[in-house]
């Protein structure tokens, strides 16, 4: 995780585990080096708070940062994560415009749940303290914590620029080994169908039927749609499949292709309102 996000221009920061936060579940030391480290933090979000000030006080206009790290309550130490965004999305032609938004934050956060530690992510609105809007996350029905548009009225800094926070509970998370699939040194075939849709309502059906094909077939080994063309006039949508065939110890016949892509066919012209050109 902490890699992927380098990828995508973050920093990681590394904060002090002593505080000066008085909470419920605080711990305080015994004996403090000073006023402002007297307990130990229960949150990642004061020290992170502190880190954006710092940074918009002295004119850095794109901020993201995150942060592993353990907390101390009085209930037992918790693995959290948090991850910050604010200002531009990034200094080049391309992006020096765009701002960093709650969408860019929520979609880093899918990428993380879907693609490293391959669970749907869920989220629900609720309210928190610091935050002008807040969604809880939960993966496999465990709410791990939220994210939200953090109130600018807890960062202290004049600059106006929208925080958007994250900080979730990470003790019981498990990244799933990867799953690697050699390389065929056989040649692939590819072919191409053009579906025309007069029922807008089939596409969902159509998608899940070529899914389902290519995911119970060893043989046809990747699909895509390449082409699509929505007519609103005739109120006809054209969709363009392309379909990859490839086995890892041997070459293929076109008598085993066309079994396949024969029962394919069959089977999307069962579905009414679906027609393909060229047959």
């Amino acid at each position: 995780v902490g890699n992927y996000l380098i990828n995508q221009g973050c920093f990681e920061v590394i904060n002090n585990p002593f505080t000066d936060f008085v909470g419920k579940e605080a711990i305080s030391v015994d004996n403090p080096l000073d006023k402002q480290r007297a307990m130990l933090r229960t949150c990642l979000m004061n020290s992170i708070r502190t880190n954006i000030a710092y940074n918009q006080n002295r004119q850095k206009d794109s901020i993201k940062f995150f942060e592993f790290s353990d907390i101390y309550k009085t209930s037992g130490t918790e693995r959290r994560f948090a991850l910050v965004i604010s200002g531009r999305v990034n200094k080049n032609a391309a992006e020096f415009n765009a701002q960093l938004d709650y969408a860019y934050l929520k979609g880093l956060m899918n990428s993380i749940c879907n693609d490293i530690l391959k669970v749907q992510p869920t989220y629900e609105l609720t309210n928190k303290k610091g935050y002008d809007f807040y969604e809880s996350l939960s993966l496999n029905g465990v709410k791990l914590g939220g994210l939200g548009k953090v109130s600018k009225d807890t960062i202290n800094s004049k600059v106006k620029t929208p925080v958007f926070a994250c900080e979730l509970t990470i003790d019981n998370l498990v990244v799933p080994d990867n799953q690697f699939t050699s390389i065929s040194d056989f040649p692939a075939s590819f072919r191409d169908l053009s579906f025309t849709l007069t029922d807008l309502d089939k596409v969902g059906a159509l998608t899940k039927l070529i899914h389902d094909t290519t995911n119970g077939n060893d043989l046809l080994t990747e699909s895509f749609i390449f082409d699509f063309f929505n007519n609103k006039k005739l109120n006809l949508l054209k969709l363009g499949f392309r379909f990859k065939f490839q086995a890892e110890e041997k070459s293929l016949t076109d008598e085993q292709i066309d079994q396949i892509m024969g029962k394919l066919i069959s089977d999307s012209l069962a579905l009414d309102g679906i027609s393909i050109e060229g047959l």
